[in-house]
């Protein structure tokens, strides 16, 4: 049987796929494909379309952990990189809009301007689908640098004050929360290392003025992880809530502790 130049590639393309999977380890396989799927995936975040954007999330919850690392890359950039980014397809007006915005003169940069300027922009709600998912995974290992992230909202380090540090934290919270018990060990091991002398990241805070303004952070921070913990509702956080009020660290402190307690002991039944 004679085969043309044509059919002989296509059937060594056929051979040496065979053969590559054949040699290749299944589990590295699997993970190829996994990647490739996950920066797909990803990338329709960006997508005009709900029903796009919807689907690809639902695929991203589905490939798990293995999409952490990425996402938390993506999320990061967002929140640090202050660089505008626009949906697919809205690139150049996005860009057009964002220029005659920043090139306006201070006393014509409305309000309506700016909301105008910013139907093209996506960083917000970029940042609320990668946390959605994130919840949705129940993933563990976004917990830390979600808690860090929690952190830096409430001392300000470096965010853009565009809201109050209650607003700032609100979806790291909602996201810890629905993590929910994975969560746990996480938020305990913070509640345990933290005091009023140093930040959760154990840096020592020598100048008595900026010492007074942290201990008021640090107990606004201590507040919002107990809060997180009495919605999760995991008997597991008992012991250190119980040290902590009874160490009567802040009055307001331990008005928290106590309706955390109550909430969590109620959950579970125990009195």
């Amino acid at each position: 049987m004679q085969i043309n130049k044509r059919g002989r590639g296509l059937m060594v393309m056929v051979v040496l796929s065979i053969a590559y999977a054949v040699l290749l380890p299944f589990s590295t396989f699997v993970s190829c494909l996994d990647s490739t799927q996950i920066t797909e995936n990803i990338r329709r975040l960006w997508s005009v379309e709900f029903a796009e954007r919807q689907k690809a999330k639902d695929n991203l919850v589905m490939v798990g952990d293995e999409a952490v690392p990425s996402l938390l890359v993506l999320l990061d950039d967002i929140l640090h990189n202050q660089q505008p980014r626009f949906a697919l397809g809205k690139e150049e007006e996005g860009k057009i809009a964002w220029e005659y915005y920043n090139n306006l003169p201070s006393e014509k940069k409305t309000l309506a301007e700016y909301e105008n300027t910013n139907k093209f922009e996506i960083s917000r709600r970029l940042r609320n689908d990668i946390l959605e998912i994130l919840g949705r995974m129940k993933s563990e290992k976004a917990v830390p640098y979600l808690t860090k992230e929690l952190w830096k909202r409430q001392a300000g380090s470096g965010m853009p004050q565009v809201a109050g540090p209650g607003e700032q934290a609100r979806p790291f919270k909602r996201t810890l929360i629905q993590i929910g018990s994975s969560a746990v060990p996480d938020l305990i091991s913070v509640l345990e290392s933290t005091d009023s002398k140093t930040n959760i990241f154990g840096e020592p805070i020598t100048e008595h003025s900026k010492q007074i303004v942290a201990q008021a952070m640090i107990i606004n921070f201590q507040s919002d992880i107990v809060t997180i913990l009495s919605e999760i509702g995991d008997v597991r956080a008992l012991p250190v809530l119980y040290r902590l009020k009874n160490a009567k660290i802040d009055p307001s402190f331990t008005r928290y502790l106590i309706n955390a307690i109550n909430k969590i002991q109620a959950k579970n039944g125990i009195k």
